[in-house]
């Protein structure tokens, strides 16, 4: 019983971490922006309502641990302990019998939905529940052939871990959680950044004389500070409220966020624009590491909208409209020669070859580094971050509302 529990205690810290993640702190190796462990984290799978399914696997692994410890030694050294307590050693057995159905049937439930719906698979959730069905199968051995097994039957205690298990999935299918977080004024990565970078901590270490500039903007509590002319912009810079949208052009919720924030800003009037800060993922791999299919050409797409936006401005909301709306799906020879039709072939040329949209792609990705990372797309307010999908219109005017305007927030949307 003693491999049972160890699998278990490796399925209980894996699920610990898990819940840390979730509630916004340092991503886990290899769970950056866009991968598996990003797609199935942010899914709505991976909570039911607001509470992590992280969460309730660390109590089963964990029950399932003190009982495993305590029925102990038919898996491993002779003996234990549950024989020499009486009704307790029973007792024991359906708690255990009853949780492993739960570790068993999670197992089952959580990697069909990576397989078949989100058709993603984060190494961690299934490194979980691979230990959790582990310890499951050797708790069924070791009852199998316990000298010590309880009088009662144990079915009834499976019935129960498996009747909860199909409650949490029909939670899940009933229950939309929320996908995104707001963050106020949080606490910034202190790693130093070049010269150039947009995000300071210190607005005196920006290589930028913010003093000169156009359009100071001030985000997340003035902890992020940058001009305002530096960037493409959706709307007018004489607005009343600016924010900064990071985003990725290959990036699926980037995309559907999009037309959420087109109807945002005109729902404020007038009074609304966004800097557009290109963040593409495929930029986030690590050298020699593979790029994930779905993020080629990210790179290449927010040079071509830089180039667009620095030769003729006036065009650049047409041009980035169309990549996000039908661009990405096409070859990047294409989307070149959609640029073209915007700018013209030897001016295309020429601003592709301009040091400025490096520098202002190196600028965009230092503050999504500044920024501790993290899942796109994400909107930058000026007390505030939002990273994660924003699904519906009202649920982004509600936040828009609250964090410039002060709104009563009473009737938030569900």
């Amino acid at each position: 019983m003693f491999w049972a529990a160890g699998f278990s205690a490796a399925a209980m810290m894996i699920s610990i971490v898990m819940v840390w993640q979730s509630w916004g702190w340092k991503s886990l190796p290899g769970c950056g922006a866009g991968s598996g462990c990003d797609e199935v984290s942010a899914s709505r799978w991976a909570r039911v309502g607001r509470f992590p399914v992280a969460g309730g696997g660390a109590m089963v692994y964990g029950g399932m641990l003190v009982c495993e410890l305590f029925v102990g030694g038919t898996m491993g050294a002779a003996g234990g302990i549950a024989g020499e307590i009486g009704g307790i050693g029973g007792s024991l057995w359906m708690g255990l019998a009853c949780m492993a159905a739960i570790a068993l049937s999670a197992g089952v439930w959580f990697s069909s939905l990576q397989l078949f719906v989100i058709r993603r698979f984060c190494f961690y959730c299934m490194l979980t529940h691979g230990c959790g069905v582990a310890s499951a199968v050797l708790v069924w051995v070791a009852w199998k052939h316990s000298a010590r097994k309880p009088d009662e039957a144990i079915s009834p205690a499976v019935f129960v871990g498996v009747a909860a298990m199909v409650g949490l999935a029909a939670g899940q299918i009933l229950i939309r959680p929320k996908t995104y977080v707001v963050e106020h004024t949080p606490e910034l990565s202190k790693e130093t950044v070049s010269q150039s970078a947009i995000a300071v901590i210190a607005p005196a270490a920006s290589g930028t004389n913010l003093s000169q500039a156009s359009r100071k903007v001030e985000l997340i509590g003035g902890q992020v500070v940058f001009d305002a002319e530096r960037f493409p912009l959706i709307g007018s810079r004489d607005t009343k409220f600016l924010i900064a949208d990071m985003l990725d052009y290959t990036c699926e919720h980037c995309r559907q966020v999009y037309p959420l924030l087109r109807q945002a800003i005109e729902h404020f009037d007038g009074e609304l624009s966004v800097t557009i800060l290109c963040t593409p993922q495929e930029d986030m791999f690590a050298p020699g590491m593979p790029v994930d299919p779905r993020y080629v050409n990210g790179h290449a797409f927010a040079h071509l909208s830089l180039a667009v936006w620095r030769e003729n401005p006036r065009r650049f909301e047409e041009f980035h409209h169309w990549l996000l709306e039908t661009g990405w799906r096409y070859s990047l020879e294409t989307a070149r020669g959609m640029a073209v039709d915007f700018v013209g072939e030897l001016t295309l040329e020429r601003a592709l070859r301009d040091g400025n949209i490096k520098q202002s792609l190196d600028e965009s990705m230092a503050l999504y580094y500044q920024s501790d990372a993290g899942r796109l797309p994400k909107l930058l307010l000026p007390k505030a971050m939002v990273w994660g999908k924003v699904d519906s219109i009202d649920k982004l005017i509600w936040i828009l509302e609250k964090e410039l305007r002060g709104v009563d927030v009473s009737d938030r949307p569900a």
